[in-house]
């Protein structure tokens, strides 16, 4: 279960490396990378909310905790590529 649960979380960014190496013959950049993480972090949870039959009370601070950890992991890859090397 654990190894579709993971291609089926890694599958976006899959169809996109494939089609920007094979179709478009062009980079695929941090868009890709990062494009793959929001919908991996917001898609998936969203999915799992609409499908669940339990309604669930949530606080500001998950939010928060999770918004805030997810920028700061975003402008360390944006730092780590900036130089190109």
């Amino acid at each position: 279960g654990a190894t579709f649960m993971a291609a089926g979380s890694s599958a976006p960014e899959l169809v996109t490396a494939f089609l920007g190496a094979f179709v478009t013959k062009g980079d695929i950049g941090v868009s890709t990378i990062l494009g793959s993480a929001i919908y991996n972090l917001l898609g998936i949870s969203a999915a799992c909310g609409l499908f669940s039959s339990v309604v669930s009370r949530l606080s500001c601070w998950p939010l928060f905790r999770d918004c805030l950890a997810y920028t700061i992991s975003a402008a360390a890859v944006l730092a780590m590529i900036a130089d190109n090397r």
